[in-house]
């Protein structure tokens, strides 16, 4: 499974999930992912973190009871994730970085970051990652924390399309203190910082290419009053302009699909049409693209290249040919 540089078999998944149609992750990411503890070498204290291609990519993953199980699901579709970009082209010069985030008020692990690699490597990464499956169920989670560290420790010296994707259900603390920063990163803000403030340097830094992936509250399909009362919460640290890059999660599986027709779209290789396509290529089921076309519904409007951005354009054929423009 996956790309020529990225392959794996993946073991056999349950037949029902937490959401009714979604199913969950295989026996095999229950094993790989199944540490007791934290790995030092993913402690973000007194670390930076660096790549040096164009399109780097990071994905949060919330490590908190609710949300576990979709970190075994990246790691089951890893290899097809970074296959499709490679096979699809939707990026050329691109690594992936993984990062954990639970609850810093309650987590003994509470931001575990990764080191940036291609291919099989991504494979030791994940393996690294500590699934402490707690929080503290008060609909808030410390995402601000790890932002903060990518804004400030995060080294993307010649990205172009650097792309932020962050997978979970609550909210964030509306304010980062520096004793935090100082017990968790060994370096003090100075100063307590306001979340929204944290998110304004966050699409700074990643080009307006930064998306919250939000799976229902608790992934319960039926509290819709506490995941629009999340989504809200969102909305007002990254301003209704960016509304759009709140995208909820209908299935937990098609999470990665969800985040491969993200990369397709602000690559601008392909439009929303043209990924579905590809999913229909891939032999996605009529279901799942049906879930992630409702997922990706609108989001191509909101994506307004920056000025000083020269975006990658997969090259078309002649006119008549049919090649697909966007």
């Amino acid at each position: 499974m996956g790309g020529s540089s990225y392959s794996r078999d993946v073991g056999s998944s349950s037949s029902s999930g937490r959401f009714s149609t979604g199913g969950t992750s295989s026996r095999s990411a229950k094993s790989a992912l199944g540490r007791s503890g934290a790995d030092s070498v993913t402690s973000p204290l007194n670390r930076t973190i660096k790549s040096s291609k164009e399109s780097p990519i990071i994905i949060v993953l919330d490590v908190t009871g609710s949300n576990i199980e979709f970190a075994r699901i990246v790691y089951d579709k890893a290899p097809m994730l970074y296959g499709q970009i490679e096979q699809q082209g939707y990026l050329k010069d691109f690594d992936i970085c993984f990062v954990a985030t639970g609850d810093a008020m309650c987590d003994s692990a509470p931001l575990q970051v990764c080191d940036f690699q291609s291919g099989i490597a991504l494979d030791k990464q994940l393996k690294k990652l500590f699934l402490e499956g707690r929080g503290g169920g008060q609909q808030t989670e410390t995402y601000e924390l790890a932002v903060h560290f990518l804004n400030r420790y995060c080294e993307m010296s010649n990205a172009k399309t650097p792309m932020l994707f962050i997978i979970g259900d609550e909210a964030p603390y509306p304010e980062l203190e520096p004793q935090m920063t100082e017990e968790i990163l060994g370096k003090s803000t100075g100063e307590t910082l306001r979340t929204k403030a944290i998110f304004a340097e966050m699409f700074k830094k990643f080009k307006g290419n930064a998306f919250f992936l939000q799976n229902p509250y608790c992934g319960d399909k039926g509290d819709t009053r506490s995941t629009n009362e999340i989504r809200q919460e969102w909305i007002s640290y990254m301003g209704s302009a960016n509304a759009e890059k709140i995208i909820p999660i209908h299935e937990e599986k098609s999470v990665v699909d969800v985040i491969l027709g993200t990369i397709a779209m602000v690559s601008r290789t392909k439009n929303i049409s043209g990924y579905l396509e590809d999913m229909k290529g891939r032999g996605q089921t009529q279901k799942r693209i049906k879930y992630v076309q409702k997922s990706l519904k609108g989001l191509e409007t909101s994506l307004v290249p920056y000025a000083d951005v020269d975006l990658p354009v997969k090259k078309g054929k002649k006119r008549g040919s049919g090649a697909r423009r966007i």
